[in-house]
């Protein structure tokens, strides 16, 4: 039995309007949107490579920060299609994808590093 590998992407969600945004913004709607938009640039193939391992393993709507768990050889397909992503419903957005890590360890570690300089900066 082989084991299945995987990378966690740490990713932003820059808002222009932040306070609007955070009531609405979860990660359902977020994977939702990814799903969409991985189907709608690489089509039915690259939606099903990603789907089995497609899991949003955090999310944070108030520092926009977020971890996702995709397959080892599946991780440029999202991560082209979250840079592509300009929308969550009608909501303009930008992401930002900070970190690729093997463990989900590591990408809590700099989450928090990131949310402490956040914290530090106000």
């Amino acid at each position: 039995m082989v084991r299945l590998k995987a990378r966690y992407l740490l990713f932003e969600i820059l808002y222009p309007n932040r306070a609007e945004l955070l009531g609405n913004a979860d990660g359902k709607l977020f994977i939702k949107t990814l799903r969409q938009n991985i189907e709608t640039y690489f089509g039915e193939y690259g939606m099903g490579q990603c789907q089995s391992m497609l899991v949003m393993k955090f999310f944070n709507p108030d520092t926009g920060l977020g971890i996702i768990r995709v397959g080892r050889g599946q991780e440029k397909i999202v991560q082209a299609a979250m840079t592509l992503m300009t929308h969550m419903n009608t909501d303009p957005v930008i992401i930002r994808i900070r970190r690729v890590s093997g463990t989900v360890k590591k990408s809590q570690e700099h989450a928090l590093a990131i949310s402490k300089q956040e914290l530090f900066a106000i």
